[in-house]
Formats: C-alpha cells, structure tokens, sequence
C-alpha cells in the first residue's frame, strides 16, 4: 500500500472512531444489508475462507462506520464493499456478473444490478480504494475490523448491568428536627483512630446540648453546650458531681434545620434498603461540601459526611462520617436540670477550643473503657469476630452509587468488572447530572492504571497515572482492621451481622469499609483532609449489586487508542499502592 494513501485511510479511520462516540444516528441515509434469499453454496478453498472472514466481519465490525460511509458513498451494499476490499483489482471488473463464488470475495457480489456498475466507475472513491489495496486486503480488512470491533467496543459508554439511578426529589423544602429528640450516631475519624459513639439530647427551649462521646477502644467526654458555652461534665453513682466551663469552643446547640440556604437535594435512592433523600451543602473553601442523607420515611438524619473537620454541625462535623443508631423525638431530656447546676460553673481553660480538641484527642489515650454504657446505648455492638477479612472473588461485577466530595459535582452510577486470572478491573462511572463528560473509567491493567475521561465534545483523553490491578487479598495486605462489630440486621447493616474495617492509606487519610460478615459489603468510604476540594475525590461508595462469578466481555479491560502513546512514561508515584495493587513507578506496560 502507497504511504499517502494508508495516512490518509488511517486518518478517515481515526476520524470517525473518534465521531462514532458522539454521533448516535447516522447523518445521511444509510443502506442495509438485505437477507439472501437463495441457500449459500458450499464452498472449499478459498471460498471458505472468504466465508469465514465475511462471518467473523459481520460479528466484529457491523455497522462499522468507516465501512457504511464508504459504502454509501460508492452506492454500493456493504457486502458489494466487503467483496470490492476483498478482491485484486483485475477481477473487480467483472465482478458484478459473477454468479458463483471467486477467489477473496466475489461471494459477497451476488447483487447484480445493472446501474452498479455505472455507478462504481462515476465514482472516484472507488477506484482510489482499489488502489490502496493493492497489496493483499485481507490484512487490511482485518485491521480495521480489529480497529472498530476492539476498540470502538471498548469506549462503549452504555452500562452493561442495570445501574442504581438517582430519582427526583418529591420535596424540595429542608428537613426539620423536632424540638426536643435523642440520638445515638457512630461517628468515623479522618483518620485510622477509634470509632466513637455518640449520645445525644437536644433541647430547642433551652436551647441547650448534651453529648456524651463513648470511645470503642477507650475513654469518654461529657459535655454540655448551651448558647456559646461549653461544659465537661462528671458524674457519679447516676448524678452530676462536677461541671468544669471550657468557655467558648466553637460549639453550639444544634439547630432544628441542618442545611443552609444553598444546600440542594440532589436526588432519592436507597442506602442499603433504607429511602433516603441525599442533600449535598456547599462550603468555604469552594468547592468544599458536606453530605446528609435523610430517612424518606420520618426525616430524620441517616448519615452525614464531612470533607475535613469544622464546628459546622457540633461533633458531628469533627468526624468524617455519621452513621444513626438510634433516634428518639421528644424524650424527656431533664436538660434544664444541668443548665442550672452549671450557671456558676468555674472555667478552666483560657483557650476553649484548643481545650476540646486536646480533650477529644485524649479519649484514645485513656485506660478505661465505658463498656456499660456502651451496652445499654448499643447492644448490637460487639466484638470483631477472629476471622480473616474478606477477599474477593477472581471474578466479580459491582454497581453502586459513588458520592464525591466536591460541591461542583453529583453522584454518579458506578459500574466495576474484576478478573483477577486476567488482572484487570474497570471501574466505570456515569454522571446523573449534566458535565463535560459521559463516562470515565479507572482502568487497571496489570502493572498498571489509567484514568480514562470520554468527553462529550472530543475524544476519549487518558492519563497513566493509576496503579495496577487490586489484589482479591487486598484488605489483608492493607492491612485493614476490624474495628467493629453490629449484629442483626438493621438500617446500617441490611444484610445482616456486619464487620467495620480501617484501613490506612497515605497518611494520615483512611478507608472505611463495611463488610457483611455472610454476605456482599455495603460501602466502602476514603476520607478526606483540608487542602483536597478541587481535586475530583470520591467521599463513599454505597454498593448495590455484589455478583461474585460475573464474566466481563473482553472488551472492557483493552485501551483506547489514546493510552498507547504514553508508553512506558508514568507521570504519579503508584509505588505506595503497591501493597494492595499490582505494579509500582516505572514498571513496563
């Protein structure tokens, strides 16, 4: 084939591989491949090869969009086409009254109408292709049956497992707590440190808070707040004996509306089995944000994430994320006893902010541990069994809703397809709401990852920047571990007795998973820390469909075009994630 020629096909072949993804209907009308009415002959020799090449094409590359340009623009069917590629040019003259097969192709020229003839010699395209395959077409047909069957198959942007979708919000207006309510939350660290239960009573006539804080490890607080003052209360024998002011922390009692004037409901979908509404608030610095997903059926808080500590919801928002335990309306809190054996409490600390911090600090330090009270709040709450932390199977697809940190983005619908034999994972997700892109991938090949952005006005783009493929061991390897466990089945654990892992990650950043102990995980959380808005990181992925077995087409785990010119370039440090992934900085393609 003549140099010019082969750039030049190529160039069509990059251009509408590139147009395929975005145009979905085709421009100009185009022709259909008719059904033979006679029974094929048999044929032998050549003429079964030309027949099997004929079988595979229509599997791989029908309707290829090179193939049904060039088609149309010749007025030739696409089986006239495939015969014109697949024959030498001195047969293609005659080949238009040949009723029987002939070397490479002529099999596919059954359609023997007069004006074709006429037709191929007025049009110039025809002859310039006849040309370019001057050498044997079989090859380039191959090619570029390769071309569009693998790599137009790999940037295919549609789901191949129904995926959980956001519904609409039925209502728009905020939730609202009543004014007086006691709840349980476990809260989860920024960090690898210890879960923390949380007991709550809140009075809106007062106003005043009370929060008792109850580590799973060790230690305890007692603290009161009422309008800008802080307390650390002591008790004993069931009384108060002891109410030392902090002054003012930065707490204050929680208000009956948790969201603020710009905050947005963004959609409804379960979190497990439990209806949920999930209202995203941004903050500053743009474009932070935090997340509340409320129970659709009394309105109260299910969960709450925080991208990095504030006193924006109390302690709540000086943890990562909230799960609810327990929530009561109108208990009878006896708040007002408290405020009064506080008014002429000393204060014993210049600094209240920097008192509570140390204070909230110190639980992991302490000797004791409040094993009672952390009974009669949770009696679900047990030990970690001994027992080996999951591992996943050698093959498996996953679907499930990823929620990210930054306000400028929503959820989006996650698609995940693992071969540990093959030592790939695609992980794919889909926006709900309108961006610049239809769907990205982090595509994990063996030694090595890309992340793989499909636009909407463009080509794919793609950038080796991830590691390699996770390991089915990956929570041993962390390592991860069990800091928890709640058994049953409730709102936080639908699938039955559940175990909580951490596991570390780039300092002091953690992973929080939820794994059922006989059953599929639940969510799986990355926290973040100040300084990360802006980056596009992901806050909790909430797991729907857990299907161990599931094989993936072929085509999901091979690369766009665009990846193969990085080479063996890697432009980010993957060595750290070589613990849990394949690979490390520099490894080969």
């Amino acid at each position: 084939m003549r140099a010019p020629l082969f750039a030049s096909l190529f160039f069509i072949v990059e251009l509408f591989s590139g147009a395929a993804a975005q145009q979905k209907s085709p421009v100009i009308p185009l022709p259909e491949v008719s059904p033979c009415q006679e029974r094929s002959p048999r044929f032998s020799g050549a003429g079964k090869r030309a027949s099997s090449v004929w079988r595979w094409l229509v599997g791989r590359t029908l309707p290829s969009p090179l193939l049904q340009l060039l088609s149309t623009a010749s007025l030739l069917r696409l089986p006239q086409l495939v015969g014109r590629l697949l024959i030498p040019p001195p047969l293609a003259r005659n080949v238009a009254v040949q009723t029987v097969p002939s070397h490479r192709g002529a099999i596919f020229m059954r359609v023997a109408a007069s004006g074709s003839n006429i037709a191929m010699r007025a049009f110039t395209i025809e002859r310039w292709i006849r040309t370019a395959m001057r050498s044997y077409q079989v090859a380039i047909l191959v090619f570029i049956a390769m071309l569009f069957g693998g790599a137009a198959s790999a940037q295919q942007k549609s789901p191949l497992i129904p995926l959980p979708e956001l519904s609409p919000c039925q209502d728009a207006s905020h939730p609202r707590l009543p004014e007086k309510w006691h709840a349980v939350f476990l809260m989860v660290p920024f960090t690898n440190a210890q879960l923390v239960l949380s007991d709550i009573t809140y009075d809106a006539s007062l106003p005043a808070l009370r929060v008792k804080l109850y580590g799973l490890r060790n230690g305890s607080l007692d603290l009161f707040i009422t309008h800008s003052d802080t307390y650390v209360l002591n008790s004993r024998d069931g009384g108060l004996s002891t109410c030392a002011g902090l002054g003012d922390t930065g707490l204050r009692p929680l208000p009956a509306d948790w969201l603020s004037s710009q905050s947005q409901c963004v959609g409804s979908a379960p979190l497990g089995k439990t209806e949920v509404q999930w209202w995203k608030t941004p903050l500053k610095p743009a474009p932070s944000s935090y997340w509340i997903w409320y129970k659709a059926s009394d309105q109260t808080p299910f969960r709450l994430a925080f991208q990095s500590p504030s006193y924006q919801l109390g302690v709540l928002s000086r943890y990562a994320l909230s799960y609810q335990l327990r929530f009561e309306p109108n208990p009878d809190s006896q708040l007002e006893s408290v405020s009064r054996a506080c008014q002429n409490a000393k204060r014993v600390a210049p600094d209240g902010a920097r008192a509570l911090h140390e204070r909230i600090a110190d639980l992991s330090s302490a000797h004791e541990r409040a094993s009672q009270e952390i009974q009669r709040l949770v009696p679900e709450l047990a030990a970690c069994p001994v027992a080996a932390p999951p591992v996943w199977p050698d093959k498996l697809a996953i679907t499930g809703l990823m929620t990210p940190w930054d306000a400028n983005e929503n959820p989006y619908s996650v698609e995940v397809f693992y071969d540990w034999q093959s030592q790939a994972q695609r992980t794919r997700i889909f926006p709900h709401s309108r961006t610049s892109f239809v769907a990205q991938d982090a595509l994990l090949l063996n030694p090595r990852g890309y992340n793989i952005t499909y636009r909407r006005k463009s080509g794919p783009t793609c950038a080796a920047v991830l590691p390699g493929t996770l390991r089915p061991d990956w929570p041993s390897r962390g390592p991860c571990s069990c800091e928890a466990m709640l058994t049953g089945t409730s709102a936080p654990t639908p699938y039955g007795t559940t175990r909580i892992f951490a596991c570390p990650l780039d300092a002091p950043r953690a992973a929080w998973a939820w794994y059922a102990l006989d059953g599929p995980p639940i969510s799986f959380a990355v926290t973040s820390l100040p300084g990360d808005q802006g980056f596009g990181l992901f806050a909790v992925l909430d797991y729907r469909d857990w299907l161990p077995g599931r094989d993936a087409p072929a085509s999901v785990f091979q690369k766009p075009p665009q990846c193969q010119a990085h080479g063996a370039s890697v432009r980010a440090d993957t060595a750290k994630c070589s613990t849990c992934h394949l690979g490390s900085a520099g490894a080969a393609r």
